[in-house]
C-alpha cells in the first residue's frame, strides 16, 4: 500500500479551511464523507512528516474536488498549484534556496520521494523550455493525483524562476497506460 507524507494532506485541509464558509462545508463536513478508515487518521492530529495511506489522499481530494469544484478534477489542477506555493515557501523551501532552477528540475525524483515512498519517476527529456518525466510503478494514482501534479508542476516551475510555465499530462495509468508522462514547457 502506498502512503503518503501529511504534508500532502495538509495542504488540502488548509484548502477546506481557507474556503469553507464560501462553500458552506466545514472540515467536519468533509471527513463524514469519508470512509470509517480515513476518518479514523483524522481523529488524530496529522503531523507534516508522518506518512499516511495514500488512499486517504486521493479519498480527501476526490471529495474535496466533488464538493468545492465540479466533480471534474479542474480544481484539483489549481490544488496541486496551491500545495505546490505553500510546501516550497515552508517544509520544502530547501529546494529554492539552495539550488538553481536547472538543479531543481533534474532533482524531481528527489522531490517525489519526499512526499511518496512509491512510485519510480524518470527524466525522459531536459532541454532548455521543456522537460518530459514520467512516473511509474504506482498503480495506485486516482485522477485527481494526476490533475493536482500538473497543477503542482506548473508553480513549482514558476517559484524557481521560469516564465509561462505549463504542465500536461500526455499518458496516464488511470487510462491504461504503463506510466503516467507529463510534459513541462516554459520561457527561460
Amino acid at each position: 500500500m502506498a502512503r503518503v507524507k501529511g504534508v500532502a494532506i495538509l495542504g488540502l485541509v488548509k484548502y477546506i479551511k481557507k474556503y469553507s464558509k464560501e462553500k458552506g462545508k466545514s472540515l467536519d463536513d468533509i471527513i463524514k464523507l469519508m470512509t470509517p478508515e480515513d476518518q479514523k487518521i483524522f481523529s488524530q492530529k496529522i503531523l507534516p512528516s508522518e506518512w499516511y495511506p495514500y488512499s486517504t489522499y486521493i479519498n480527501l481530494g476526490n471529495i474535496i474536488d466533488r464538493v468545492f469544484g465540479k466533480g471534474d478534477h479542474s480544481l484539483s489542477r489549481e490544488l496541486g498549484k496551491i500545495s505546490a506555493q505553500t510546501d516550497l515557501k515552508g517544509i520544502y523551501r530547501v529546494f529554492l534556496t539552495f539550488f538553481t532552477p536547472q538543479q531543481i528540475v533534474k532533482k524531481i525524483s528527489n522531490i517525489w520521494g519526499s512526499y511518496y515512498d512509491r512510485g519510480k519517476v524518470e527524466i525522459i527529456e531536459f532541454n532548455p523550455g521543456k522537460l518530459i518525466w514520467r512516473l511509474s510503478d504506482f498503480p495506485e494514482i486516482g485522477k485527481f493525483h494526476c490533475k493536482n501534479i500538473e497543477g503542482w508542476n506548473e508553480a513549482f516551475l514558476e517559484l524557481t524562476g521560469y516564465k509561462e510555465a505549463k504542465a500536461r499530462e500526455t499518458k496516464c495509468q488511470t487510462e491504461g497506460s504503463p506510466f503516467c508522462e507529463f510534459v513541462l514547457t516554459w520561457k527561460e
